[in-house]
């Protein structure tokens, strides 16, 4: 009978001399419980949620830069996941569903229709503070003139007619105009 030191270099020994075939039969055994591994997989992640943020706070603090400019790299080798991670953790929505909205709204700003964005380069999510319900999809001066006046309707309101109780109606061309179009 060996002992059990005697069988985990045994273990040791037997894999490192057949890694290959190792590796090839787990794959092969992942892609054909594919549903059934993710499963485990996100349990584990679930389970074990605390230790692995402290595991990978441990080491983005062992060296920073390391750790930022990985991130940053694969930010930029992956800008559609990226955005979508950005979506689903500030929004609640899918790259797919801010693409759909951006579709119904014909690639125009929900409040003045105009098709450039600015800023940021991409359309602002407009969504309800209390309740983050996405509304729409915004230019950048329209998304900063809301929050502004504090998504208040009633505020928006007074403003108008302030505007209005002067005469200040501007035609699309004038708005064009201080669109910077």
């Amino acid at each position: 009978m060996k002992t059990k030191e005697e069988l985990l270099a045994y273990h040791r020994t037997w894999y490192s001399n057949h890694k290959e075939q190792e590796c090839a039969r787990r794959k092969k055994s992942r892609a054909n419980n594919i549903e059934e591994c993710l499963q485990k997989e996100q349990a584990r992640r679930i389970k074990d949620k605390d230790k692995l943020n402290a595991f990978a706070r441990e080491r983005y603090a062992k060296n920073p830069e390391v750790q930022a400019a990985r991130t940053q790299k694969w930010r930029q080798a992956n800008p559609d996941k990226n955005r979508n991670s950005q979506l689903k953790r500030w929004y609640g929505i899918t790259l797919d569903e801010y693409n759909y909205i951006f579709e119904k709204q014909n690639g125009k700003c929900a409040i003045c229709g105009i098709d450039k964005p600015m800023g940021i380069g991409c359309f602002h999510v407009d969504h309800d503070h209390i309740t983050k319900e996405v509304r729409g999809l915004l230019c950048q001066k329209c998304n900063m003139a809301i929050g502004l006046f504090r998504d208040n309707s009633n505020l928006l309101r007074v403003a108008a007619d302030y505007l209005d109780s002067f005469g200040v109606m501007r035609t699309e061309a004038s708005l064009k105009e201080l669109l910077g179009e």
